[in-house]
């Protein structure tokens, strides 16, 4: 361990910010920042201080831009000082919240003071702890960029309480749930999608137990004929009049309209061959950054709409969206900052309509 040096790292969007929130108010001393979603908006707070400042500005605005975000430099500017000031304070903790590519590929955002704080850690005798925030998909390059390879990254359990502790053993991803996407009759299958049996199960309860394993919620999107047919087991949410005959796209406006405020993960009961592991690597692929993770097929450049993740940020642009006349999921992920990924086999997204 290189002198009181811990490491966070956690997924997108998974809580890290939170956690922490509510850590450091059962802690007596702690100093640093942490930058919290507020309304929407990245905020800077200054722990030891209390004290909230802007640091997300709108996306017409000038400022230094990462992605579709634009950040307050003068913010940031405000975030180093409290870095040069956290040290001489002597804290029990100093939390940085958090390291980014700004930092280690262009020199901005919490540079130099950042680097000169745990070159500092490295050679310093004293008590305080020095917590860094990193992305998991940052975490190796980040340790070496800063030098940090030998440190301590410390589990999630350990900023818990023991009720916490128990709610967190399933490893279910936090502030997103499932949306299995019901859909109507299959044109090649004669049937409706939803109520064909692939495995063991109807198609539709296949889908809401495979998203059940990584997320704590999932319900399944359907309309009035199928009420009926859905197992009482399941969470159900109806298309709402307010978005008919808008395909599938009414069933991603009802879920964002009635469960805001949380990232959906949705999936069609088109795909019968789609698995744990394709699953997995759509969750894991997520990025601040995006707006949408979704699978494309190699070969034909397609985009897979109802295989996809779509942040909460979406919510807003999916509604203006449709508001313009437009109800095609495939032509929004035009329109918004996409990541794409390839499935490990073709098979995984074939969907049966077009086997």
């Amino acid at each position: 361990m290189i002198n009181h040096i811990y490491i966070l790292s956690e997924p997108i969007q998974t809580g890290k910010t939170t956690l922490l929130l509510n850590w450091i108010s059962n802690q007596y001393s702690v100093a640093g920042i942490l930058t919290p979603d507020v309304d929407g908006k990245r905020k800077l707070f200054d722990i030891q201080h209390h004290t909230y400042h802007n640091l997300q500005l709108n996306e017409t605005d000038e400022g230094i831009r990462i992605g579709r975000f634009v950040f307050d430099k003068s913010v940031f500017e405000i975030a180093r000082n409290i870095i040069r000031n956290a040290i001489n304070e002597q804290p029990d903790w100093i939390i940085i919240d958090e390291i980014g590519r700004l930092e280690m590929d262009r020199k901005e955002g919490l540079e130099p003071d950042l680097s000169y704080l745990i070159d500092s850690f490295k050679t310093l005798n004293t008590h305080t702890k020095l917590l860094l925030v990193i992305r998991d998909y940052l975490l190796e390059d980040a340790k070496k960029y800063y030098g940090i390879e030998e440190v301590v990254v410390l589990p999630k359990d350990f900023f818990l309480t023991r009720n916490e502790c128990k709610n967190e053993q399933k490893g279910l991803q936090q502030g997103i749930i499932g949306l299995v996407l019901c859909g109507g009759q299959s044109v090649r299958m004669g049937a409706d999608k939803a109520f064909i049996k692939y495995h063991p199960k109807e198609q539709y309860a296949f889908v809401a137990d495979m998203m059940g394993l990584f997320v704590s919620n999932v319900y399944v999107s359907c309309n009035k004929q199928q009420e009926s047919k859905i197992s009482q087991q399941y969470q159900s949410i109806f298309d709402s009049a307010t978005f008919a005959n808008a395909g599938p796209m009414t069933g991603v406006l009802t879920a964002f309209n009635q469960l805001s405020e949380s990232s959906l993960l949705v999936m069609g009961c088109d795909y019968p061959y789609f698995n744990q592991s394709d699953m997995k690597a759509l969750i894991n692929a997520r990025e601040e950054e995006y707006d949408v993770v979704c699978y494309q097929n190699p070969e034909s450049g397609f985009d897979e709409p109802l295989l996809a993740i779509y942040e909460k940020q979406c919510a807003s642009l999916l509604f203006d969206f449709y508001r313009k006349g437009n109800t095609s999921l495939q032509q929004f992920l035009k329109t918004v900052n996409v990541k794409r990924i390839y499935p490990s086999s073709l098979d995984a997204i074939k969907s049966i309509d077009t086997a």
